[in-house]
């Protein structure tokens, strides 16, 4: 009989503390969900304090598994032979085509980016990298606009062209950004989501190539040394490559409004993209690219008519020298040069701004020997290989202002 009397008791033990176990499992599951959130946000933090570290230590990586890879004028951006051109040519003699395809990336690329996803509930992890950054630490330029996908290429071609397809914004972003993210955070090397690029670090069949175009600006001067124009990336307003110094302008190859696809197609132009950056940038003028809502641009007027007659009249060269891969994000970028003579630059660009929306101008810097050895530590992998590229082109891009100065080419 006594034992029997407790039998009653220990059951409602055991049934209320299974009770208060079934309750505590959803607190616990949501409190693993803020954890991995509040983790994620902390990795990016630490992730864009390192990126060129990150970028050396990724550059090492790429280089050690493909023979056919090259750091670009000893910077880390990486490049194979066929991705640069033997002379720099002029930008305007590309030839961009249109590329209907549609492909995206490849569901295998897609499914290996999520292990460096945070929780978005108990057991769900976001579904993308852009959408964990959308929910967890947006920057303050974050827009999902139409981009340009690079499909094929050749350089050496007469005249050299290029086909582009349509893509969005993000595309880019769920593969480079979990790159990255992954490099910060991997331990043992395992590299699951890298070690897909490591025979073909392109890969333009695999996953959106977005590229974006940077551009060195010079203003040659007959009684000074030439200036160059640098750009501060704010780590609040933008995705990717932030708190880093880069070449001004630089931007994604975008078009410049939400129009239908024929106007994307007629739109494909590497010139008139940079052009807007310059606008952007040096002038603080609001985000053309994607960001306006079906209105043409009228590229005979304004600042990018002057533009356009710089170039007729020689006094603006744009040049370009093919592009190469940030080793950390695997983003292709366009390496270019803009060479303006001084009284046309202040004619087009009287008052260049101290900053714009995605960061500060720094202004007026000495185009020398010791400034490119000194920046090339500094800045971001792709405008370092520019700087370094108009360096060792410099008699090409300012054989006149040298010879003028009576300066060694």
């Amino acid at each position: 009989m006594e034992t029997l009397a407790f039998v009653g008791p220990a059951v409602g033990l055991v049934a209320l503390g299974v009770t208060i176990l079934f309750n505590l499992r959803p607190a616990a599951r949501e409190r693993k969900v803020k954890s991995s959130q509040a983790e994620f946000i902390h990795q990016r933090q630490q992730m864009n304090a390192s990126r060129l570290r990150l970028s050396q230590r990724a550059a090492e990586i790429h280089l050690g598994a493909d023979k056919n890879l090259f750091r670009v004028a000893g910077t880390t951006l990486l490049a194979e032979k066929r991705w640069l051109v033997e002379s720099p040519v002029k930008l305007t003699d590309i030839e961009c085509r249109w590329d209907s395809d549609d492909a995206g990336t490849d569901p295998a690329i897609a499914d290996l980016t999520r292990h460096v996803l945070p929780f978005r509930a108990p057991g769900k992890r976001f579904d993308s990298y852009s959408s964990a950054m959308a929910a967890l630490c947006p920057p303050g330029i974050f827009r999902n606009q139409p981009s340009y996908r690079m499909t094929a290429f050749d350089l050496t071609a007469d005249p050299p062209w290029v086909t582009f397809g349509m893509c969005q914004y993000f595309d880019m972003i769920d593969v480079s950004e979990a790159l990255a993210h992954e490099m910060s955070v991997e331990v043992g090397q395992k590299f699951r989501l890298r070690s897909e690029f490591l025979r073909d670090a392109l890969a333009m069949d695999r996953r959106v190539v977005l590229p974006s175009i940077g551009t060195l600006t010079i203003v040659r001067r007959r009684a000074a040394d030439p200036i160059i124009f640098l750009h501060e990336r704010s780590g609040i307003a933008l995705a990717i490559a932030t708190d880093l110094y880069q070449v001004i302008p630089a931007g994604a190859f975008q078009p410049a409004s939400r129009m239908p696809q024929g106007y994307l197609e007629d739109d494909l132009n590497l010139w008139r993209n940079v052009m807007r950056e310059f606008a952007e940038e040096l002038l603080g003028e609001d985000e053309y690219s994607g960001a306006k809502s079906g209105r043409p641009i009228d590229y005979d007027q304004g600042l990018f008519g002057r533009l356009e007659q710089g170039i007729q009249d020689d006094k603006l060269s744009v040049y370009c020298f093919g592009f190469g891969l940030d080793p950390l994000t695997l983003t292709a970028d366009w390496l270019t040069v803009a060479v303006f003579d001084e009284e046309f630059f202040s004619t087009a660009f009287p008052d260049v701004v101290e900053e714009n929306s995605e960061g500060g101008v720094i202004k007026n810097i000495p185009f020398t020997q010791s400034t490119v050895e000194r920046l090339g530590h500094t800045l971001a992998p792709s405008g370092a290989a520019c700087l370094a590229l108009a360096w060792e082109n410099r008699e090409l891009l300012l054989g006149s202002a040298l010879n003028d100065r009576g300066l060694e080419p």
